[in-house]
């Protein structure tokens, strides 16, 4: 898995989901900033560690996704916590590397290939 991951079009993808997403805060406030604080945590570790999972925590960041859906942060709350997760990606370690494993991508294609047709 990592070895056909980026850290630069994973990043730009998380943070572009993000900013529109809060855009749309309007329309349906508590999904919208849900999902976009939820998107962030979980690309935050996909580029930190190589890995994230579907599940939303009861504890820790899963608290705050919980509070957005439920509109007891406000948009400016939301705002501010978007803001500083987009920070940490950006200013933060990560395990992937600046460019895909142009080989790994290939295999990893022909073995999907061979499997589905």
């Amino acid at each position: 898995g990592r070895a056909i991951l980026s850290r630069k079009p994973v990043q730009e993808g998380v943070i572009g989901y993000a900013m529109n997403s809060f855009r749309k805060i309007q329309e349906r406030p508590g999904k919208w900033k849900a999902g976009m604080l939820r998107v962030l945590y979980q690309g935050r570790s996909l580029i930190q560690f190589g890995e994230t999972s579907l599940v939303v925590p009861e504890s820790g960041w899963g608290e705050q996704v919980r509070a957005a859906n439920s509109n007891e942060l406000t948009d400016g709350e939301t705002l501010d916590a978007a803001n500083a997760v987009i920070e940490d990606i950006r200013q933060g370690s990560s395990v992937l590397p600046d460019a895909p494993n142009i080989e790994a991508v290939n295999d990893w294609l022909m073995e999907l290939r061979k499997a589905r047709w």
